[in-house]
């Protein structure tokens, strides 16, 4: 198996849909997006559901109602990571009119932004959120608090790749289901950090509230990679909200999701 980072959500569904990759981690709004353009994908598993993304602000700022007139850094002015970061900021107190929203890019690219003082706030995942809270940086809240019905991220392949190599997903998945249940045994913890901590490049103690955040918190990664559909439908609703999806484009479910690799994966364990 050939692991391609660094690829947009829309150039690794063009790739998708092109052939050159067979299953790609996208949010579940950009699949949507693309199902409703006519994309022959499909959504085959979960890999989050609640987000844990910190909402990580400069040093002078310690609370949300600070942020009236300031300028917020975001990674697009639409899609899922800024519909959380929207209602964060709504559930702390401020309306979308209160503060401007600027593209700065993603999590690398915000921290920077922060860092800086070219923004005063911004959406931060791990390891940037606990990297900026241990040089100072204030995190105002988390968009779990916010967002606690959600699928933040989903596995997706093609249907030409589900008709060519149906074996292949089932044994894919139920590799991945493994992976997932060693994450989340507590009997493993000490095993995870020793991978996680390198990896991440990160302190021990960021390692450590960075396996608090994902792996101890019940919500947020799926058992065996599950899709949750009550979670699937919220982020639905909020694009239709939002004006991303038209109501009469709704994809239906049958051409959206197809669980039967995972449920075959699940049998076999």
């Amino acid at each position: 198996m050939d692991i391609v980072a660094a690829q947009t959500p829309n150039n690794q569904i063009a790739a998708l849909v092109g052939g050159s990759l067979d299953v790609v981690f996208v949010a579940p709004d950009v699949a949507v997006r693309a199902v409703a353009g006519g994309a022959k994908i499909k959504i085959i598993g979960a890999r989050q559901d609640a987000p844990a993304w910190s909402l990580v602000s400069s040093k002078n700022i310690t609370k949300a109602e600070q942020l009236k007139g300031k300028v917020v850094g975001a990674s697009e002015l639409k899609g899922s990571t800024t519909v959380m970061l929207r209602k964060l900021l709504e559930k702390l107190g401020l309306k979308a009119s209160d503060y401007d929203l600027v593209v700065v890019g993603g999590s690398s690219a915000r921290y920077a932004a922060i860092t800086s003082g070219a923004v005063s706030a911004g959406l931060l995942n791990q390891p940037f959120d606990l990297k900026a809270v241990a040089e100072g940086y204030n995190r105002l809240g988390v968009t779990s608090e916010a967002v606690p019905k959600w699928l933040s991220d989903s596995i997706v392949t093609s249907d030409s790749f589900i008709s060519k190599n149906p074996e292949a997903l089932v044994r894919y998945l139920r590799a991945y289901q493994e992976g997932v249940d060693w994450l989340l045994d507590p009997g493993k913890k000490n095993e995870v950090l020793a991978v996680l901590q390198p990896a991440l490049k990160a302190s021990a103690t960021e390692a450590a509230e960075m396996y608090r955040m994902y792996y101890e918190t019940p919500g947020v990664i799926p058992k065996q990679a599950k899709v949750n559909m009550d979670n699937l439908q919220a982020v639905i609703d909020v694009m239709v909200a939002e004006g991303d999806l038209e109501k009469d484009k709704i994809p239906a479910i049958k051409d959206l999701v197809d669980t039967r690799f995972l449920e075959q994966a699940i049998e076999r364990k």
